[in-house]
């Protein structure tokens, strides 16, 4: 591994384990943290098929992985330790004795898919629900503008597209 990481094929190096994010998110659990930081979690959506805990551990698991960006969820859920914390009815993640292949099957929350998932929500589920958020409370307005999840930040002026060089 060393050699590898001498010729420079390493392109990032993560702080947290699957092992310690493991542990993390089974005591989460077992202490009810997540459920308790969910009910103050605030809202504006009529419905809510994935639960707000998830919202909150999924969002956790990509900091604890240092990334900003949802489009890395799943990368983040295959290589680290959410998936094998959860209860199996959600998801699973084990070793196939024959391939030696990581196995991803989750459920998910709703019954809308109807293939085999490899995360329990999408990662646009994710933006979405976090650009969602209402500006109120500036703690995860600042979570939700870090993680490129707010309104309109990439969005080109009414009446003009993005790459015009149309001046009025």
């Amino acid at each position: 591994m060393l050699e590898a990481f001498r010729r420079g094929e390493f392109d990032q190096l993560e702080i947290i384990g699957q092992a310690d994010e493991k542990e993390f998110f089974e005591l989460c659990f077992q202490e009810k943290m997540l459920d308790a930081l969910a009910q103050t979690m605030p809202t504006d959506r009529k419905k809510e098929e994935v639960p707000r805990w998830f919202v909150l551990a999924a969002n956790l698991s990509l900091k604890l992985h240092l990334e900003n960006s949802f489009y890395a969820f799943e990368r983040v859920v295959r290589c680290g330790g959410l998936l094998s914390a959860l209860p199996p009815e959600i998801a699973s993640k084990h070793l196939a004795p024959q391939t030696q292949q990581i196995l991803l099957e989750c459920r998910g929350f709703n019954d809308k898919n109807h293939y085999t998932r490899t995360t329990p929500c999408d990662h646009d589920f994710l933006r979405k629900f976090v650009r969602d958020v209402p500006a109120a409370d500036p703690a995860l307005v600042r979570l939700r503008d870090r993680s490129g999840g707010g309104r309109g930040r990439h969005r080109a002026p009414r009446g003009r597209s993005r790459g015009s060089d149309h001046t009025g």
